[in-house]
């Protein structure tokens, strides 16, 4: 059992793209890769939706508050506790 923090932007997020022949070297195009750019819009909150659609969960998600709600692995699993030996 691992886990995972993923910190997932809620508005799109304009990041690098390069498709230039330096990629990226020296490059200050921040046009949309359609305008010839190096940008795209990064959509974070589709890609976990595409994700949690592709494992047929949906992925719990902490308030802004910080409050993490408990599951069905609340008080079972200690991390970083090593596998016994059978």
């Amino acid at each position: 059992m691992g886990l995972a923090i993923s910190f997932v932007a809620t508005a799109k997020e304009k990041v690098w793209y390069h498709g230039c022949p330096k990629r990226g070297k020296g490059c200050y195009n921040t046009n949309l890769t359609d305008k010839g750019g190096c940008c795209i819009w990064y959509n974070e909150a589709q890609y976990l939706g595409d994700i949690e659609e592709h494992l047929g969960i949906t992925i719990q998600q902490v308030s802004k508050e910080m409050k993490i709600k408990a599951d069905e692995f609340d008080g079972k699993v200690v991390y970083g506790e090593k596998k016994k030996e059978l």
